[in-house]
């Protein structure tokens, strides 16, 4: 069974991971000046989210080769193959860095080691890696995953509904934060960056519009609502999207490098749609 490796952009629920392995790179991030690599399990993230409610200043940057050799050489030196998804193209240059990088160590170790752009992030790389994790499982090659992926990967529904204190207003994305009341709602589509679909003025509002997209549009097993410190409302949210969609919705936190741009009070709904 080959090794599926996903960088951190991936946020699975911890209950889509049970019984299975996934190898997850992460990632640091600048923290006023300093570098952190923040542990990819609940507690540290939740810790980290706390700390952006403050004036902590937190600067995200593609991943560099040594990090992810740190994961994937291992693995080339022993396997015959492995399967690699990166976070969107589009929105860093994470995923040209892994294909470089696994170009390399295929030739030095004679593995056969395929890259696959997810032309997602968070939840919504989440749902695609979730579904090669199900694709190997059912035994399914490389080759067979990476095609079904393909046609996956354009049923993806995506949406971020931001709080007050996120960070997309800068690096060129003022035109997704005018001015005015409520909470914007972006959604990322194709892998482009976000765009905007409106503004969100209480959050009942949206959790009954994901509701009906959910019933209408889920396929089983695929929703994921994503957080960031507000743990308690997006547990809320889920039973809610769940009691009205009849889906099931997991919840998970979202990385450190999202987080950086969306903030502390973000929630993200993502899901594959029907064929």
């Amino acid at each position: 069974m080959y090794p599926i490796v996903s960088d951190l952009g991936a946020d699975l629920p911890l209950a889509w991971l049970e019984g299975r392995t996934l190898f997850k790179i992460n990632q640091a991030v600048e923290l006023d000046g300093v570098e952190e690599l923040i542990p990819l399990d609940e507690e540290s993230l939740l810790a980290y989210y706390q700390r952006l409610q403050g004036p902590v200043c937190a600067k995200t940057r593609a991943m560099r080769e040594g990090e992810l050799l740190s994961v994937l050489e291992p693995l080339a030196k022993v396997e015959k193959e492995l399967l690699c998804i990166s976070f969107s193209s589009a929105l860093s240059g994470t995923g040209a860095q892994m294909a470089r990088t696994l170009a390399t160590l295929s030739e030095k170790y004679g593995c056969k080691a395929i890259y696959w752009d997810s032309r997602q992030a968070s939840c919504g790389q989440a749902v695609l890696v979730k579904r090669a994790l199900d694709n190997r499982d059912k035994g399914m090659s490389i080759e067979e995953n990476v095609e079904d992926l393909e046609k996956a990967s354009g049923r993806v529904v995506f949406e971020v509904l931001l709080g007050k204190n996120n960070r997309f207003g800068k690096g060129g994305r003022a035109g997704l934060m005018d001015e005015g009341v409520g909470l914007p709602l972006l959604r990322l589509e194709s892998g482009k960056l976000y765009t905007r679909v409106g503004k969100v003025l209480f959050l009942p509002i949206a959790i009954e519009s994901w509701a009906r997209k959910l019933a209408l549009e889920a396929e089983d097993g695929s929703v994921v609502l994503g957080h960031g410190s507000n743990k308690q409302q997006a547990e809320e949210c889920a039973a809610l999207l769940a009691k009205e969609s009849g889906k099931r919705v997991d919840t998970t936190v979202v990385n450190p490098v999202m987080g950086a741009h969306t903030g502390d009070g973000v929630l993200m709904l993502a899901y594959l749609g029907k064929e």
